[in-house]
């Protein structure tokens, strides 16, 4: 019964809206409408997975993700509209891919200066190929 109740507090936080849209510039109206989407959609992918993680009927956990994975392509629909509406949205997303790649990039690096690991490879591959080489030898 506790999880049920933790989910009835998560439901009602989700119904507050942070932001009175009414109170918004016309200008700006629509982009924080489309904030307001994604952020109800992020919301209810997580309120889904967590009744799916709870669910004892497969079929209701299956469907529970099912929804999940619906409500995430709302999202990806949101975000196509925003970047369209807002330059600056569009162009922070694609600095933050960049720096998630650098990121990235750095950890491939960090793993690649493991020189014993390297040297061990190196001489397996070696071996490999020196046992796969044809003999020319005659029978």
């Amino acid at each position: 019964m506790k999880k049920y109740e933790e989910f009835v507090k998560i439901n009602e936080l989700l119904a507050a809206s942070p932001v009175d849209v009414k109170s918004v510039s016309s200008e700006n109206k629509d982009k924080e409408i489309l904030r307001l989407a994604i952020i109800s959609e992020l919301d209810a992918v997580s309120l889904y997975e967590q009744f799916a993680e709870e669910a004892t009927n497969a079929k209701v956990k299956k469907t529970l993700l099912d929804i999940a994975k619906e409500e995430k392509t709302h999202i990806g629909e949101f975000q196509a509209l925003l970047k369209e509406l807002d330059p600056e949205y569009k162009k922070e997303l694609k600095n933050g891919k960049k720096e998630v790649i650098g990121l990235n990039d750095e950890e491939e690096e960090e793993e690649e200066e493991a020189p014993e690991e390297k040297e061990e490879d190196e001489t397996e591959k070696e071996e490999k190929e020196e046992k796969e080489k044809p003999t020319n030898k005659v029978q």
